[in-house]
């Protein structure tokens, strides 16, 4: 029996009225999900705002039986769509997380749903990039789970995210964890057609926008640099994924730039 097909997905006030082209998109597409949660806290902490939920969200047409608005018992910023997620579903799942102001193409969960049964011991999404030994996913582009290997994140997010600017780059604390779980991030760029799986429908109070410390560069070396320090692990594991870290930083950021000049001809790095 094929496991469910779960997605989730969080907002902001000033973007939530926006969402109906999303949400359209993920239940058009070649795949019907079994459930798409629109997790939301009470209360946005980056807003300092409360939530107005249009209408539409709680039309029955609109919602099909398949759109659901879950509330959060707090804000993780965007991470609030994976850990608000996951206080509602106990059962094995493949749960797939995506960002609220693109429109997905209609294979996006098909390709998602495909690997991730396929390989349950890995992550997916449709672009990953290497920073500072880590291979890290994008919820923008989607990134898809196997229920089960999420066991103990939330812990994970109390003790090292609450509090600090990781709070708003939830790709790279949920790629650290898969990485201390030998759980690999897999890329799926090689199954779209064109350069994205998705469209770009606005840019309001977009995180790519943030600056200063909160740039993503910043956030992936610093986080990086204090995931490693104080998370608890074994020495031996601790020692190599500083190395890994060191050697991406001043080896394998030049090598792949040498590769995408050469036209991919090194070997993938």
């Amino acid at each position: 029996m094929n496991p469910p097909l779960v997605v989730s997905i969080t907002s902001l006030p000033s973007r939530i009225s926006f969402i109906g082209p999303c949400l359209e998109s993920l239940v058009a597409g070649t795949v019907r999900p079994d459930r798409i949660m629109l997790v939301l806290p009470e209360f946005a902490l980056r807003e300092q705002s409360a939530y107005e939920v249009p209408d539409f969200l709680n039309d029955p047409d609109f919602r099909r039986g398949i759109i659901e608005i879950v509330r959060a018992d707090r804000d993780w910023g965007p991470g609030t769509k994976l850990l608000g997620a996951l206080d509602v579903l106990s059962e094995p799942c493949v749960l797939v997380i995506a960002d609220d102001d693109v429109a997905y193409k209609p294979v996006f969960l098909a390709e998602l749903y495909s690997a991730q049964t396929e390989d349950r011991g890995a992550a997916f999404s449709f672009h990953t990039y290497r920073s500072n030994g880590l291979t890290i996913g994008q919820g923008c582009d989607g990134f898809s789970f196997w229920r089960p290997n999420l066991s103990g994140i939330a812990a994970f997010a109390e003790r090292h995210v609450a509090g600090t600017d990781l709070f708003f780059h939830d790709d790279l604390w949920i790629s650290f964890f898969l990485k201390l779980h030998d759980i690999p991030v897999k890329s799926l760029r090689h199954r779209v057609a064109g350069d994205l799986i998705y469209e770009r429908l606005h840019e309001i109070n977009s995180l790519s926008r943030l600056g200063g410390p909160l740039r993503r560069r910043h956030l992936n070396r610093e986080g990086t640099r204090r995931l490693l320090k104080e998370v608890p692990m074994p020495a031996a594991r601790r020692l190599r994924l500083h190395a890994e870290r060191l050697y991406d930083r001043y080896v394998g950021r030049q090598l792949r730039t040498l590769q995408r000049k050469l036209g991919g001809t090194l070997s993938p790095i």
